[in-house]
């Protein structure tokens, strides 16, 4: 195996799991300046709000996730 395949494996093995629920809680905290109330899960949240607007924004989280992946997966940075 080359170095570079060594380094990809070790870069996808090494890659924790990733909650869309909670990144895309996240994304909305920082985009809209909101927190969710203390004590709500992601997906308490998420069912809590209008459903063309939880669908728009997982949207965006699963585009950020799918762009990571596609970094990990090339072995390059994100800027």
């Amino acid at each position: 195996m080359s170095t570079l395949a060594k380094a990809r494996k070790i870069g996808t093995d090494a890659v924790a799991e990733i909650s869309e629920a909670e990144l895309t809680c996240r994304i909305i905290e920082a985009a809209a300046g909101m927190t969710r109330p203390p004590g709500t899960t992601a997906a308490q949240a998420l069912a809590a709000m209008d459903e063309e607007d939880r669908v728009r924004w997982r949207r965006a989280a699963v585009a950020a996730m799918e762009y990571w992946r596609e970094c990990i997966q090339q072995m390059h940075q994100p800027v």
